[in-house]
């Protein structure tokens, strides 16, 4: 079965890339924070650009997956949008939805 991505929320996608790379931001906060603190006299600002790496992602995240999405939805409409197929697991609820 081939079915086709046509259209991408934009406000839905900006805010699952908001959190997404909010909690990638907190998963790499602490490389940032060993960092800052290694610094020497600018470790305050280290430690600070640390805190501040999972709010700077989300709103990279926000800003891209609203962009990100209205762009697809411009291309898609002029090229028809992503393909692709789904195959049914055998003895599992997809294979009789689908």
């Amino acid at each position: 079965m081939t079915y086709r991505i046509t259209r991408f929320s934009p406000l839905q996608s900006a805010k699952m890339l908001g959190v997404l790379y909010g909690v990638l931001g907190l998963v790499f906060m602490p490389l940032f924070l060993v960092v800052g603190l290694l610094g020497g006299e600018e470790a305050a600002f280290g430690v600070m650009f640390g805190l501040f790496i999972p709010v700077f992602y989300a709103l990279i995240g926000v800003v891209s997956g609203a962009v990100g999405s209205v762009v697809y939805n411009l291309i898609a409409g002029w090229l028809g949008g992503l393909e692709f197929d789904l195959t049914p697991v055998p003895g599992t609820d997809a294979a009789t939805t689908l």
